[in-house]
């Protein structure tokens, strides 16, 4: 599921760092994409590999809880990146001080993700449940002939 969510995750950074106003926004063509896997793989494996019970509507709701995931993951790869790039190089300062730590990120991704997802969780979130009902329809068949085995 994390590769099918990860296509998803590049068109969002694409569309996030050319329209986003600003400096630092090219990071989402990065975070974006590895965010959309993480959360994609953890999702999954949380829905429906952890306890084995297939079907469609599990699926996209792995799918659709993907994306959520995605949100705050993404913005938390991103306040992380950019601490890193503060303390290893000394760049991305944020207005005037240093950029927020990995601990407070914790909260601040929190905040973001909800305005993120009120701006593209329509999309993401529709597109997360629409890969995930896929995915399960076509692991099904495929399942059910190894089993026939």
């Amino acid at each position: 599921m994390g590769l099918l969510c990860m296509p998803v995750g590049v068109l969002t950074g694409v569309y996030v760092s050319a329209t986003a106003i600003g400096n630092g926004y090219q990071t989402f063509l990065l975070v974006a994409p590895v965010a959309a896997f993480l959360s994609g793989v953890f999702a999954w494996w949380l829905i429906m590999e952890r306890v084995y019970r297939p079907g469609i509507p599990r699926a996209a709701f792995a799918g659709a809880l993907a994306a959520l995931l995605g949100h705050y993951l993404c913005w938390y790869l991103l306040f992380l990146v950019n601490f890193l790039q503060h303390v290893l190089y000394h760049v991305g300062d944020s207005v005037g001080g240093p950029p927020v730590g990995p601990i407070a990120a914790l909260f601040a991704a929190g905040v973001y993700s909800l305005f993120s997802l009120l701006i593209l969780g329509w999309v993401t979130v529709a597109a997360g449940a629409i890969l995930g009902a896929v995915f399960g329809a076509v692991q099904r068949p495929a399942e059910s002939n190894a089993h026939s085995l």
